[in-house]
């Protein structure tokens, strides 16, 4: 009796041991996951404090080094010099003439030299007495003797007009020119001229019953022949055949 009842609450036992062991399972793979999510929300919340707290704690005076904006140009700045005070040079040399400009790497003087030449030199160029020309002003050059810089100014009868500075800006001096505005001439339109070619003449024949002379028809008038001689023979053919006609016509008068 007890193992017929046994055997017939075999089948419930196997369900609820299945069910038993499915809802473990379910809930053991539920806690996993929960873990997983709880441990995922604590890194997203913990690395935002972790950088604020570390841009905080960091000192301005680290940037400075990083050098963010690129690194500082080091070159030197042009010392300008004052020459004005130099020395007078002692060299057999005559200012004539000088050129400068704005940039004084394109300047030069007319230096006339102990052999009475006068040469044109740029900045840097050799001068006689082993001097180099340093730089041009309106009224002076500065010359380097081997490291000292002396002044050679222009004679004092000589003419300031002898300065003549160009603007950077134009390769040529300004010297007042201006050019006048450009005409187009005119050209007169050709007329054509339509040649005259003068008519024939014929002459009347004369019936008074005086003699005439023998007509030819092939015989140009006197007067009408100067006219001809400009025309073409297809134009004397013309006029020839129409001579023969009144040829023709005052014969059949006649003979009437």
């Amino acid at each position: 009796m007890n193992q017929e009842a046994l055997q017939q609450s075999l089948p419930r036992i196997a369900t609820i041991l299945i069910v038993v062991l499915a809802a473990t399972f379910i809930g053991l793979r539920a806690y996993g996951f929960w873990q997983d999510y709880q441990s995922m929300d604590r890194e997203v919340n913990v690395k935002p404090s972790q950088v604020s707290a570390a841009q905080q704690d960091r000192p301005i005076s680290s940037l400075v080094a990083l050098n963010l904006f690129g690194f500082k140009s080091e070159k030197p700045e042009a010392k300008v010099e004052a020459t004005e005070n130099l020395p007078e040079t002692n060299l057999k040399l005559t200012l004539r003439g000088v050129s400068a400009t704005e940039k004084d790497s394109i300047g030069g003087a007319l230096v006339e030299g102990p052999d009475r030449q006068t040469e044109f030199f740029k900045i840097g160029d050799s001068m006689p007495g082993n001097a180099v020309l340093h730089s041009v002003y309106a009224n002076r050059v500065v010359l380097d003797r081997k490291g000292k810089l002396e002044n050679l100014f222009f004679p004092e009868e000589y003419d300031a007009s002898a300065f003549q500075a160009f603007n950077s800006s134009s390769s040529e001096p300004d010297d007042g020119y201006v050019e006048p505005p450009f005409e187009e001439p005119e050209y007169p339109e050709p007329q054509y001229v339509e040649p005259e070619y003068p008519e024939p003449q014929y002459v009347e024949p004369d019936y008074s019953g005086a003699p005439q002379e023998a007509f030819d028809p092939g015989a140009v008038p006197d007067d009408a022949a100067p006219e001809l001689n400009g025309l073409d023979e297809q134009r004397r053919e013309e006029i020839r055949n129409r001579l023969q006609q009144l040829r023709e016509q005052i014969r059949q008068q006649n003979n009437g």
